[in-house]
């Protein structure tokens, strides 16, 4: 199964502090942000009840916030606001543990480093 790592960039523009009161460390994923997907991969994990899918998200986040992460000279680490999608369900990443919705039509807002402030 394919899963996506989508980078929540808010932190790189002033205007989501300024102008909307945003931050993605504080106030978590939000439609509006701007988002870069800094990972694609494949898993075999076998994700048939709800332990297994935190089982596996905890793995991704350990992964991704680790020094040899896949992706570590292009993005910063997994963090609050970011989302791993799998399959049909995004889980957003919060202050403690993740909260999931329906990502089968997700169309991110897409980050470009030209769009930067």
């Amino acid at each position: 199964m394919t899963y996506e790592i989508w980078s929540n960039m808010a932190y790189r523009f002033t205007t989501f502090r300024t102008e909307y009161n945003y931050s993605q460390f504080i106030d978590g994923y939000k439609d509006f942000a701007p988002m870069l997907m800094s990972y694609k991969g494949e898993t075999d994990a076998k994700l048939t009840c709800p332990d297994d899918y935190n089982i596996f998200l905890g793995d991704i986040f350990n992964r991704f916030n680790a020094d040899d992460r896949p992706n570590g000279a292009a993005v910063h680490s997994l963090s609050v606001g970011d989302v791993v999608k799998l399959g049909g369900v995004g889980f957003a990443c919060e202050a403690m543990g993740w909260h999931a919705f329906v990502a089968t039509d997700w169309k991110p807002v897409l980050y470009t480093r030209s769009e930067q402030q």
